[in-house]
């Protein structure tokens, strides 16, 4: 097995093959788009066809602003932490929901040529340059679809998966909104599968937590907080422990939503 330093080294060999192509990024051209670019992905957008289309119209310029050298630390931690726990983990399916232009999947791809991973994502353009990039890439032990989280299931997913990856790319509006995306993550897990969560360290880590739990996972198992450039982020990892009914998830929800005394 390699060591986290090592898997530390190769993230960073892949972020600076893939997303530093030797565009001269202090540019003040370049620096004006990426701060456009920068503006519309923090667009406040909440319905699900907003959002599929906000995602569309941000696909073609991805890799070359949403992996601006800004973002290398935490791509760099973030890929070599989940890359060690697949290695630790051996599963042969692993699903990336909210996988984008596949960045981040294609890396673990190319290192687990034996397993299978499926990348699922709600915009059409962002599934389309994927898949773009895996065939560039040579990579062929891959599956992109068009899929968002709440959708998520067995039938449309083509079976369980052994591991789930979700990176700071959770959308919702309001808690029961969060308790349908990650209750779509819950059913396509197999018994006992691990869940891995990333996202910035705020107010909304606790709830992530709850909701988890809400919708069949265990307790917090395993985290990695990391601090880069102006931000915290966590790395949680969770195990599905049941697979609560419908029925359940509701009533495990309303009483989440009660005001406390």
């Amino acid at each position: 097995m390699r060591s986290r330093e090592e898997w530390i080294n190769l993230a960073r060999q892949y972020y600076q093959e893939r997303a530093i192509n030797g565009l001269d990024r202090n540019q003040a051209n370049y620096r004006n788009r990426f701060s456009d670019f920068m503006g519309r992905l923090a667009e406040n957008s909440r319905t699900p066809d907003e959002l599929r289309e906000q995602f569309d119209g941000l696909a073609k310029d991805y890799l070359e602003f949403g992996y601006d050298p800004l973002f290398g630390p935490n791509f760099i931690c973030a890929s070599s932490f989940m890359a060690c726990k697949i290695e630790e983990l051996k599963p042969k399916r692993v699903l990336d929901t909210g996988c984008g232009i596949g960045f981040d999947l294609l890396f673990r791809a190319r290192h687990f040529p034996e397993i299978e991973f499926v990348g699922c994502d709600m915009s059409p353009k962002m599934i389309e340059t994927a898949r773009a990039h895996a065939t560039l890439m040579g990579i062929r032990n891959t599956k992109f679809l068009e899929i968002a989280h709440e959708d998520l299931s067995p039938e449309n997913l083509g079976g369980v998966v052994d591991l789930c990856t979700l990176d700071s790319a959770l959308f919702y509006k309001g808690f029961d909104g969060l308790v349908k995306n990650l209750r779509g993550v819950s059913r396509i897990l197999r018994d006992e599968g691990i869940f891995i969560l990333c996202g910035p360290v705020d107010e909304k880590m606790g709830t992530n937590e709850h909701v988890c739990r809400i919708v069949g996972f265990s307790s917090l198992r395993d985290q990695l907080v990391v601090n880069t450039h102006d931000t915290r982020f966590s790395l949680s990892v969770f195990q599905k422990i049941e697979d609560p009914t419908e029925e359940i998830v509701q009533i495990r929800l309303a009483l989440a939503l009660q005001p406390q005394w």
